[in-house]
């Protein structure tokens, strides 16, 4: 299992899964899903497992603060 993500710059991983990204971002699993189908969240989907870049949680983080 993926430790939870706290602090970006020293979580030991260059991806997180879908749970994780969810649990850092306060989201559904489903709602990190639509964001990455529509674009507005990087990662990939290699079969049943999705892979999200951390500098993709911080960068959507950070769009989603300006807002």
């Amino acid at each position: 299992p993926a430790p939870p993500l706290v602090d970006p710059s020293s979580y030991p991983r260059q991806d997180v899964c879908l749970r994780v990204a969810a649990q850092y971002l306060g989201l559904s699993t489903r709602a990190v899903r639509a964001r990455m189908d529509d674009g507005r969240l990087r990662g990939i989907r290699d079969g049943k497992v999705y892979r999200i870049p951390v500098t993709a949680l911080v960068r959507y983080q950070m769009a989603v603060r300006l807002r």
